[in-house]
């Protein structure tokens, strides 16, 4: 029979040894490690009873996020298409909107890059999708 404790010891083993080559590889893992932490009473106390490897997961979760997010803009931005009919104000505001939504997030992209590429690099968590291409 498996404890809690054997349980989360599971989980410190696959947070610590995970080394992902695609940044989906990590989405899917911080997925599927909230799903396994969910079964917990209280998270927090992981933290307090256990060596979790916190700042990877940290790591882990915001470039999961960060990614996601992007990929969201990327998305919106692809799929945007003029709308004859609806009038030009309209139109122009709505464009508008976009182009300033994207330009916050290409500045958050670049804080992100600099504030947090090196600890990627050392989690061997995936960078290549904060990258100018």
């Amino acid at each position: 029979m498996i404890t809690k404790g054997d349980f989360i010891k599971g989980l410190i083993k696959m947070v610590v040894a995970l080394v992902c080559t695609h940044i989906e590889d990590v989405l899917k893992f911080v997925d599927w490690l909230d799903d396994q932490l969910s079964t917990l009473a209280d998270e927090r106390a992981v933290s307090k009873h256990f060596n979790w490897p916190e700042k990877k997961a940290d790591a882990i979760r915001e470039a999961a996020i960060e990614y996601h997010d992007l990929k969201q803009l990327d998305r919106e931005i692809t799929s945007f298409e003029d709308d004859t009919s609806i009038p030009y104000g309209t139109a122009l505001k709505k464009t508008a909107l976009l182009l300033d939504k994207s330009e916050r997030g290409m500045v958050r992209l670049i804080k992100l890059r600099s504030s947090a590429l090196r600890t990627y690099q050392d989690w061997k968590i995936p960078t290549n999708w904060m990258l100018d291409s």
